[in-house]
């Protein structure tokens, strides 16, 4: 048995094996569309989509979903191989952190479960068209980078920005030029994954920790519904 365990840690060494626990955080509450996370986008559950892409990762070994909605637990219970965690109200509030969600996730695989998270991926249920080859990347930049605190999504975007002062539109210094293609580009963390460690999600007491690093995605791909606007545009970018 002792040989067994020595030949299987080896194995993880040599391979670079690490628990990674994908969290897939879904509140029931949603004021701009009530049970957003479930809403059906092209014939299915908007949730499914996060869902199904985590399940396909190899590289991913244990895929939760938090909620506090009995709604979105009876459409998560569908699927066998995901563990489904119920979070406490005092977490789910409008004013909760996405952190706490995965704190106490964490904390529960580790004392109800004897599972130990390594590498954090949380993965928000709306982003309906985020690559799987982005979120298995992520894994990969955390893993073989132990000085990056946080791997995240980026889109690049070459709008004029600015600031209103005084009835003034002010803008941004790196948005003077007229010609958009003269522009030098800013980006926007676009959400659709998180990706991280449990020590350095305890150290620095949240998901994103000091050093960040992006991974660019197209626009698509960045899409987050939030509004009845994003379920058209994402659902037309479906069906392109």
């Amino acid at each position: 048995m002792l040989i067994i365990y020595f030949l299987a840690s080896l194995i993880d060494i040599l391979t670079n094996k690490m628990n990674t626990f994908a969290i897939i955080p879904a509140r029931g509450g949603s004021k701009s569309i009530p049970l957003k996370n479930i809403k059906q986008l092209h014939g299915k559950p908007l949730i499914e989509y996060t869902i199904e892409l985590a399940l396909e990762s190899n590289l991913i070994d244990k895929v939760s979903v938090t909620t506090d909605s009995e709604e979105i637990s009876n459409v998560v219970k569908k699927y066998k191989d995901v563990l489904l965690i119920n979070r406490p109200d005092e977490i789910a509030q409008d004013t909760s952190m996405t952190d706490e969600s995965l704190f106490h996730a964490c904390e529960f695989v580790k004392n109800q479960l004897s599972y130990n998270p390594e590498i954090i991926v949380c993965l928000e249920p709306t982003s309906p068209l985020r690559k799987l080859e982005t979120v298995d990347k992520s894994i990969n930049i955390m893993k073989n980078n132990i000085e990056i605190d946080t791997v995240i999504s980026v889109v690049e975007n070459k709008s004029c920005y600015g600031n209103i002062k005084k009835n003034k539109f002010i803008y941004h210094e790196k948005n003077l030029r007229r010609r958009r293609q003269d522009r030098e580009p800013l980006y926007i963390e676009c959400g659709n994954v998180y990706t991280s460690t449990y020590e350095k999600l305890k150290t620095n007491n949240s998901l994103i920790g000091k050093n960040v690093y992006p991974i660019i995605v197209n626009y698509k791909e960045s899409i987050d519904i939030n509004d009845p606007i994003d379920f058209k545009i994402a659902e037309a970018l479906l069906l392109s």
